[in-house]
């Protein structure tokens, strides 16, 4: 289970421009791009502030998804499955390749997406 923190306790750290950042992991705080990506790596999903889609979040595909993709597939079984990264649509489904548009990689308001919170 990922940690996820309401009060600081949990950090992630990411590097940037050779010094460490300490940003704690909790649901109101910012990350930039580069961290949601290493986030995501983790295993977090994350999301923007600035998306205006309710229930939008992103996440990168685990080896159980590329196992299932991979099954079909059989027949290319010299071929490889890369991860890619995923979308949640607000029609509740999933949008498998996002692109990250200029905006999106220049943006600071990512967050850990409520997706990680268990209901």
């Amino acid at each position: 289970e990922l940690p996820i923190c309401e009060n600081p306790g949990c950090w992630f750290v990411s590097r940037d421009y050779m010094k460490l950042n300490y940003k704690p992991l909790t649901p109101d705080t910012l990350f930039t791009f580069g961290e949601a990506i290493e986030l995501m790596k983790l295993g977090y999903a994350v999301a923007r502030l600035g998306w205006n889609g309710k229930g939008l979040f992103l996440f990168l595909s685990t080896s159980e998804i590329l196992d299932r993709i991979e099954d079909v597939t059989s027949k290319w079984s010299d071929y490889k499955i890369d991860p890619f990264i995923i979308m949640a649509t607000a029609q509740k489904t999933f949008q498998p390749g996002w692109l990250a548009s200029q905006a999106d990689m220049l943006a600071t308001d990512y967050v850990i997406a409520k997706a990680n919170y268990k209901k």
